[in-house]
């Protein structure tokens, strides 16, 4: 009996030995694995922090020359408006009673706008303004959504 005993005392202690190496093999194995999904990780986000980086110094230059460039548009928008100060203002009276209004003849060479009136042409320049800054933007927002990499 007490050889019976031994045995399984012996099957036991050497099942406990088995566990516990096999644990030990595993779980270092297990705590590499992870270390190198770490270290892999690590190397990721430091190569996506690179890149983000880059593309905002990309977003930061372009929103500048588009300031810039709409900063010109506007000062141009300013000296053509003063320009227009030698220009007539419309009468307040109405063309249509007072004389006969005639249509003018086609020369074949298009508008310069030299014959429009002051707030005429401060509204017409006014739209122009607009519409090159809608377009300075509109190019900037092209150029912001190229630098960013197409991820997939």
């Amino acid at each position: 009996m007490v050889k019976y005993i031994f045995i399984l005392a012996g099957i036991m202690l050497l099942n406990y030995l088995s566990y516990d190496y096999g644990r030990l093999k595993y779980s270092t194995k297990l705590e590499q694995y992870k270390l190198e999904q770490s270290i892999i990780n690590n190397q990721k986000i430091i190569e996506l922090s690179k890149q983000n980086s880059e593309i905002q110094k990309k977003f930061v230059l372009n929103n500048l020359e588009k300031d810039r460039e709409i900063y010109n548009l506007n000062q141009r928008n300013a000296a053509i408006i003063s320009s227009l100060q030698s220009r007539p203002q419309r009468t307040a009276s109405n063309p249509t009673t007072d004389t006969k209004v005639t249509a003018p003849e086609p020369t074949g060479t298009g508008s310069t706008g030299q014959q429009l009136f002051r707030e005429d042409a401060e509204f017409l320049i006014g739209e122009a303004t607009k519409a090159e800054v809608i377009k300075k933007s509109l190019i900037s927002c092209r150029k912001d959504l190229e630098a960013v990499p197409n991820s997939k």
